[in-house]
């Protein structure tokens, strides 16, 4: 029962590892090439008339005929992957014992504590039961198993030969698949990384919105795949200083995202939003021309106004105002002259009573 629970353990946590990089195919095309192995023993124990083997054989083959098709999810492929290393062990153990030492099955076990190893560096931990189990019994078998002398000669040289090429084969075989998979999971592990560094370099941790690093990194660089008009928006807090000082930066810090949440949910999937600084926030919509620009703002405006800010015991309003420009992405290259523009008219609007939106299609000459 040590045994089995041990096996499964190890299988489990083997399996998990290497499920996102197929593995069950090539599981079962393991065991399907162990059955054929086995087949092979089969035919040549019942030529060299050793029928115990030979029925040995025949369960070793359904066995894993039945583990072929139990390599389809993680429960059942560890239970396959645990019997499997039981009946490799058990056949290399009982064919030696009646065999003898000259047929070479003992080397399978030897394989075997090589394959313990390398699962070791997969689970990062030692299964040290298996391990010392399979060195005690190569060390009874070494002492114990010895050849009788009639199945002595050329018949015990061909099966060593062939033991020893077949070994070596599968540990090749695994050793460059196990080389292959760590390759893969490092480097997956190494984008993963890479994209949480990228989130936190490209996120406001506050709103959850994109930042300005975003927009010049992702957006900007993806305009010249775009067509038609598009619009950028200049969106600031009026007066958030004062709500700021009444009722705190905590207050300040929900009203921050309350906001963010109002312009990113009044917006379609393919409009982005950022973060620019402050209580500033930059919009980007594509294909879209001045006329339903401005009419989505004016409706965004109305819903920041008529929004309850609440935070703990405490309540307010505000409101925003926005610089709106229209422009042709294949026409304009200089973003930074829309943004310049955006940022003109906003001030525009704060300058003429706050919590409105300004617009205007994209023009140089009101730079």
């Amino acid at each position: 029962m040590v045994k089995t629970a041990s096996n499964l353990r190890d299988a489990a946590m083997l399996l998990n590892l290497f499920a996102r990089y197929g593995f069950y195919v090539k599981l079962r095309a393991m065991f399907a090439a162990f059955g054929l192995i086995h087949a092979i023993y089969l035919a040549l124990f019942i030529y060299i008339d050793q029928l115990l083997l030979a029925c040995l054989n025949v369960i070793s083959v359904a066995l894993y005929a039945a583990c072929v098709y139990m390599a389809k999810d993680l429960k059942t492929a560890a239970i396959a992957v645990a019997a499997v290393r039981i009946e490799i062990f058990a056949h290399a153990f009982i064919c030696t014992l009646v065999l003898g030492w000259d047929y070479g099955f003992q080397n399978i076990i030897l394989a075997l504590m090589s394959m313990v190893f390398f699962s070791s560096l997969a689970t990062k931990g030692v299964n040290n039961f298996f391990a010392y189990a399979k060195g005690a019994a190569y060390l009874f078998l070494y002492f114990c198993a010895k050849t009788p002398p009639q199945l002595a000669g050329t018949q015990a040289e061909f099966f060593y030969v062939l033991n020893f090429i077949i070994i070596a084969t599968i540990v090749i075989v695994l050793v460059i698949d196990f080389s292959r998979t760590f390759s893969a999971k490092l480097r997956q592990d190494m984008l993963e990384r890479q994209e949480r560094l990228s989130e936190l370099a490209n996120k406001d941790p506050l709103t959850g919105l994109l930042n300005r690093n975003a927009f010049y990194d992702f957006a900007v660089p993806r305009m010249q795949f775009l067509s038609g008009d598009a619009s950028i928006v200049l969106c600031d807090i009026d007066d958030f200083k004062k709500l700021n000082d009444a009722h705190g930066h905590a207050f300040g810090d929900e009203a921050l995202k309350i906001i963010a949440h109002a312009i990113k949910s009044s917006l379609r999937e393919c409009d982005l939003v950022y973060r620019w600084g402050g209580e500033e926030f930059l919009i980007f919509l594509s294909e879209i021309n001045l006329e339903n620009s401005e009419h989505i703002f004016e409706r965004i405006r109305r819903k920041i106004a008529e929004t309850q800010l609440e935070f703990e015991d405490k309540s307010a309003k505000t409101s925003a105002t926005f610089g709106l420009v229209n422009f042709n992405v294949k026409a304009v290259k200089d973003v930074e002259a829309v943004i310049k523009q955006a940022d003109k008219l906003l001030y525009e609007g704060k300058n003429s009573g706050k919590n409105k939106v300004v617009a205007q299609a994209f023009c140089r000459n009101n730079l």
